[in-house]
């Protein structure tokens, strides 16, 4: 919570995909050449 709260927490996001491809997400996970997070959104 320290590293967030001074700004030095770094997350890389790979994708954001909205709520109806959440299947989407799920394949590119499983392809294990995801570098980043998979972001859903409503």
């Amino acid at each position: 919570m320290t590293l967030a709260a001074r700004g030095r927490l770094r997350v890389a996001v790979e994708q954001t995909l909205p709520l109806p491809d959440v299947a989407k997400a799920h394949e590119l996970v499983e392809t294990g050449r995801v570098k980043g997070k998979i972001v859903i959104v409503p």
